[in-house]
């Protein structure tokens, strides 16, 4: 099978708080995954089924990666897992420490 991903992705379980620029939003939930350009996270907010396009910030419990600080991304998929909203997003610019970060803890 072809990966058509720029970089690998690993999977990742923390617990997360996001917030969506421009509405009304504030939620918790949890990692899916994260790569050096983008992260997916999810989420039992029905609402993110429709905000395709939307910025979020994503501050992710017990992840020393960051710093502290949060991920920046656009949401470009949404899917409905009985529930349980998998948002998938692409952040603005790579990142090198999450890269390092996924090729020293993740293989596939």
């Amino acid at each position: 099978v072809y990966n058509r991903r720029k970089y690998p992705r690993a999977p990742l379980s923390n617990m997360c708080t996001i917030r969506v620029k421009d509405k009304d939003i504030l939620c918790c939930g949890n990692m899916v995954n994260i790569s050096a350009n983008g992260f997916a996270f999810a989420v039992r907010e029905p609402a993110f089924a429709e905000l395709k396009g939307y910025e979020v910030s994503v501050e992710i419990d017990n992840f020393a990666v960051l710093n502290d600080e949060y991920l920046i991304g656009s949401i470009i998929r949404c899917s409905n897992n009985s529930g349980e909203y998998i948002v998938g997003c692409r952040m603005p610019m790579e990142s090198k420490a999450i890269e390092e970060y996924v090729s020293r803890n993740y293989s596939e």
